[in-house]
């Protein structure tokens, strides 16, 4: 990512209402910045741990009025986020004042009136450091999101399925979040009780590892989220969604997204946050014309190489085989699911997982081993051929 297109989200720690004011103004100018949070104040040792670990901006907009607080601050916020960068305010420029801000370790300093083209500076050689330096706190990389070629492909089964068979084989936490918030079908699905939705806890300003448990749904040794009941109105921010993910890292072991496959802003903020991307899709030619079209677009956000594909229920006698597949998709086929309605009809009926002797079972506990270890999610190399949609062999066999 080039240092222009580093986002930068900023928390403002600022007891002077006037310059707070100008600081404001100054960065509502720049383009990709982002206050997330404005405080009249220098907060506690605890409330600044919290926060920062809540919404984990990488820069901090620090007042230094009050030089030995905003030491303090500057020392308790590092130790939340290494590599988190700083820019001191001061409504003067004194020299002795430069020489007691390079000392608490920051390099950027500004001062009234915040002409843009400084600020523009002081913002680009901190994009330069966040371009170098990880701003993340302490916590998981294993986030994957699940994303359908098509809604019906049973992308939302595959998923669900897969968390609670990581949960048996690890002892470490293991959450769900059903992000697709028109059509999801988790709640429905476990027949979760939980009033709370991915909605409530990425709109929250207070979550923090005390209160998550009011807002979870524990089943099956995962922690459960759904996506609310319809609200075709209600929306989650990209931002909202970043600092979810971002909270979810520390508690969790391993994270798991199941999205809409409709590309809304939030949720391709998750697939930004996401280790790996599963796209799921069918045999059929609908799904797999879709499929492409996905490809295609997460290469255009950067993201192509994040993309693992799965095929759900597929047949064993079949006009397209798993090399046509991987050749009109430009990407391998990584794993292969079986068509197990009977397995699948029945867990949902019953409300439970599929069960782990059926042939589906076990091919999603073997998925689920691969999930923490990355030399075993290496993807072979694709087809070099791409065929074109209407060309596979008509000459095989229907299924």
């Amino acid at each position: 990512m080039s240092r222009q297109a580093i986002e930068i989200r900023a928390f403002l720690f600022c007891p002077e209402t006037a310059v707070s004011q100008l600081v404001a103004r100054s960065m509502e100018s720049q383009s990709g910045v982002t206050i997330l949070r404005s405080f009249p104040y220098y907060p506690n040792a605890e409330e600044a741990g919290r926060l920062v670990r809540i919404y984990a901006p990488n820069c901090v907009i620090l007042s230094v009025a009050d030089l030995p607080e905003a030491g303090r601050l500057a020392e308790e916020v590092r130790k939340s986020l290494p590599g988190v960068q700083f820019i001191a305010v001061h409504d003067q420029a004194e020299p002795s004042m430069l020489l007691q801000v390079i000392r608490l370790g920051i390099q950027e300093f500004l001062s009234p009136p915040f002409r843009h083209d400084i600020v523009a500076e002081s913002l680009l050689r901190v994009r330069t450091q966040l371009s170098t330096d990880s701003v993340l706190a302490k916590g998981t990389n294993l986030v994957y999101s699940f994303l359908p070629a098509k809604p019906g492909v049973g992308t939302t089964t595959l998923a669900v399925n897969t968390a609670i068979a990581a949960a048996r084989i690890t002892a470490d936490p293991v959450f769900f979040g059903d992000f697709d918030l028109s059509n999801g079908v988790v709640r429905f699905m476990l027949k979760l009780d939980s009033e709370r939705s991915v909605v409530d806890a990425a709109s929250t300003d207070e979550a923090d590892e005390s209160t998550w448990s009011k807002l979870i749904c524990r089943k099956f040794g995962v922690d459960f989220m759904h996506a609310g009941r319809l609200q075709p109105d209600t929306r989650v921010s990209p931002i909202q969604a970043q600092r979810l993910i971002e909270f979810l890292r520390r508690p969790y072991k391993i994270v798991f997204a199941d999205l809409s496959g409709n590309f809304e802003k939030y949720s391709i903020e998750i697939m930004r946050q996401s280790r790996r991307i599963f796209l799921v899709t069918t045999p059929e030619l609908p799904a797999l014309y879709l499929a492409r079209d996905r490809v295609a677009y997460l290469n255009s956000l950067d993201l192509g190489d994040r993309v693992t594909v799965l095929l759900n229920r597929a047949v064993k006698r079949s006009s397209i085989d798993e090399k046509d597949i991987s050749s009109l998709l430009g990407l391998p086929v990584f794993r292969t699911f079986a068509n197990d309605y009977m397995s699948v009809a029945q867990a949902l009926q019953d409300a439970n997982p599929v069960k782990e002797n059926s042939e589906l079972g076990r091919q999603i506990a073997e998925f689920a081993r691969m999930i923490p270890d990355e030399q075993s999610m290496k993807k072979p190399e694709p087809a070099k051929k791409f065929l074109e949609f209407f060309t596979l062999n008509p000459s095989r066999g229907r299924a």
